[in-house]
């Protein structure tokens, strides 16, 4: 009988997982952004920086307000803030669909709109995250890794579909991400639950004389005692501080935390928001008969390459989290890479741009300094 509701709790934290595997799906979809960007401010007559805020306030949704989704899910369960991330997202990004189509709009509300899309990626992934580490609590680092994979993997997977059924259609898409964010999420909803392990019981001995026990867990367990029968707890969780609140501020390993993930972590965050305006540019620059149908592709393209790195590099800082014999390849693979940038970009011959060409950043991506 043990071995049955063992294998039925498997299934069922399996099935979860899943869940919010493809949860995650649709929570990383700001990072797509750089696919339709280009030819959603063409059509709206947007200028750069225009459209550089309509991302950024996207940016803005998913990171401003984690921490009180995080408290949010911790007081009211992954659940609620499912349902809340599907509407806040097909109700962001369907507006900015019918900008498009309209091709008129205030930037204002598409700031807002974008907003709302980062917000809603958020509040779900948050759930899907907090769900997978409550499911396995010896494993939260493979759990955790396949909801953040596949949060890295959503550019990708959109881009794919859209590549596939709606080539070079920047309003279908649009439609696309409304529709598929808020089906993915609310699907996922009916099946992302928390299973906790239920507890074992014990037969009670057929003897009237029961054993003996310390005063201390007596007076726990009398009746009307004041002082409740606490859960067990390890010596070792006891000693273990509980850091929480503005105690974090004090501590040493938060901000070496927050460094990684705010610093150093994030970098390849401003390159997938602005490769679209750059393949733009540089495919412009040496083709000017190019279609807009194949700068589509090709940003489609970059972004999707980006998008798998950041997938592999999740599953894989997930993997040498659990498996130390992976996680000084990791790392130095990551020292190299690093490493082997810095060499090339200080021996390369560069020369300085005129204010004139500094004012077109963002158009050109042509910028070179002089040592």
């Amino acid at each position: 009988m043990h071995q049955d509701q063992q294998q039925s709790l498997f299934q069922a934290r399996i099935i979860a997982s899943v869940a919010a595997t493809i949860l995650s799906l649709a929570c990383g979809t700001n990072y797509v952004y750089s696919a339709w960007a280009p030819q959603f401010a063409e059509r709206l007559k947007l200028s750069s920086t225009e459209s550089n805020l309509i991302g950024l306030a996207g940016n803005l949704g998913m990171y401003t307000l984690g921490m009180p989704i995080g408290i949010f899910v911790d007081h009211r369960g992954p659940r609620p803030a499912v349902l809340g991330g599907a509407i806040f997202m097909l109700f962001g990004y369907f507006p900015l669909h019918q900008a498009y189509h309209r091709g008129s709009g205030s930037v204002m509300l598409m700031c807002l709109f974008s907003y709302m899309t980062g917000l809603g990626g958020c509040m779900a992934f948050a759930a899907a995250v907090k769900t997978s580490a409550l499911n396995w609590p010896n494993h939260r680092g493979t759990a955790t890794a396949f909801p953040l994979a596949a949060f890295g993997l959503s550019a990708f997977f959109f881009s794919f579909i859209g590549a596939v059924f709606f080539p070079g259609d920047p309003s279908a898409f649009l439609e696309l991400l409304a529709w598929g964010t808020f089906g993915l999420t609310f699907g996922s909803f009916f099946f992302l639950k928390v299973h906790h392990e239920q507890a074992e019981y014990e037969a009670v001995p057929a003897s009237d004389e029961t054993p003996s026990l310390p005063s201390t867990d007596s007076q726990q367990l009398r009746p009307g005692s004041s002082d409740e029968p606490k859960p067990y707890r390890s010596s070792r969780a006891e000693d273990e501080p509980d850091i929480r609140g503005l105690a974090l501020v004090r501590s040493v390993s938060f901000w070496h935390l927050f460094v990684i993930m705010a610093i150093l972590a994030g970098v390849g965050l401003m390159t997938i928001n602005n490769i679209g305006n750059d393949a733009k540019a540089l495919w412009k620059h040496y083709d000017k008969n190019v279609t807009d149908e194949f700068l589509v592709h090709r940003q489609q393209m970059h972004v999707s390459t980006l998008s798998i790195c950041s997938f592999l590099g999740r599953l894989l800082s997930g993997e040498s989290h659990v498996n130390p014999r992976l996680r000084s390849p990791v790392l130095t693979i990551s020292f190299r890479r690093g490493f082997g940038l810095f060499g090339e970009q200080a021996s390369r011959q560069q020369t300085l741009v005129s204010c004139r060409r500094l004012r077109s950043l963002h158009l050109r991506s042509s910028v070179r300094i002089e040592h």
